[in-house]
């Protein structure tokens, strides 16, 4: 079993001090471990910090093929960030949905979104402004790596950002720890 509940409680604490979004929709695998214990996290973390979470769906392994109501879900909810502690696979495809009916809020995921840029078929500027939140020494992201002026010892999560303009890296003071 991999939770990540200090990941999800990192990734409110992120969107709350960086200000990323007012308005929070959340999509996740709630037949999945990984992704059921980053969204425990970040919901407990958000309610802690006074976060609005406008919509929160799911969907579980039996039904990913077409996850268009979860997106509609918070497009009509409002959501100007929509937070996804998901794999990258479906990742690809939420992107994509949006992307479709014209609903651009800022994507916020997990280390699970790793590999979104290598997902066949997928039109990687989609993932333009994407915010990836990782740990620093993640050797296997198929992105721009953190600044050498952020230190190779300091573990904690960070986010990247897999654009065309000069990489940002924000830290989380929340230890990048599993239970």
């Amino acid at each position: 079993m991999l939770h990540r509940p200090n990941q999800g409680a990192s990734a409110a604490e992120l969107v709350s001090t960086k200000a990323l979004g007012t308005k929070v929709g959340v999509i996740y695998d709630s037949s999945d471990d990984y992704s059921s214990g980053l969204y425990k996290g970040f919901s407990d973390k958000a309610a802690e910090l006074g976060l609005e979470i406008v919509a929160t769906t799911s969907f579980t392994a039996d039904n990913k093929a077409d996850l268009s109501t979860q997106v509609t879900q918070c497009q009509d909810a409002g959501a100007d960030l929509v937070f996804l502690p998901i794999y990258y696979t479906e990742a690809a495809q939420i992107l994509s949905y949006a992307n479709k009916i014209g609903y651009a809020p800022k994507f916020f995921g997990c280390d699970g979104m790793d590999g979104i840029l290598t997902v066949e078929g997928f039109d990687t500027s989609l993932a333009e402004g994407l915010a990836l939140m990782t740990p620093p020494s993640m050797p296997t992201l198929p992105m721009r790596r953190p600044s050498p002026s952020v230190p190779s010892s300091r573990r904690r999560w960070m986010v990247w950002f897999p654009t065309s303009s000069p990489l940002t890296a924000m830290t989380s003071s929340t230890p990048c720890t599993t239970p």
